[in-house]
């Protein structure tokens, strides 16, 4: 599951994936909150370092993690993300 959250992203399927500080690993939740990566996440070959800064997920539904002098790719693990149709400009509330 999840140990001490870091940062979060979500892809186009609603997947839910939390970057782990304590484990040093990434985990995918399903909307509801069920683990779909297994029991101890997913750790990139031990790629995942101390001092990581985010996580977000690119249109191909590859997923990045930041670190302080590096970057971590796992290339295909998520769905990918579809950018929002937007027509015009916002109206205000």
């Amino acid at each position: 599951m999840t140990s001490n959250p870091e940062g979060i992203a979500i892809d186009s399927a609603n997947n839910i994936w939390v970057l782990n500080d304590n484990t040093e690993t990434v985990s995918e939740l399903d909307g509801n909150g069920n683990a779909l990566s297994p029991a101890n996440g997913f750790t990139a070959g031990g790629l995942i370092r101390t001092v990581r800064f985010g996580i977000a997920i690119d249109r191909s539904g590859n997923v990045w993690i930041g670190a302080t002098s590096s970057m971590t790719e796992l290339i295909g693990a998520a769905a990918p993300v579809a950018t929002p149709l937007v027509h015009g400009r916002p109206i205000a509330p």
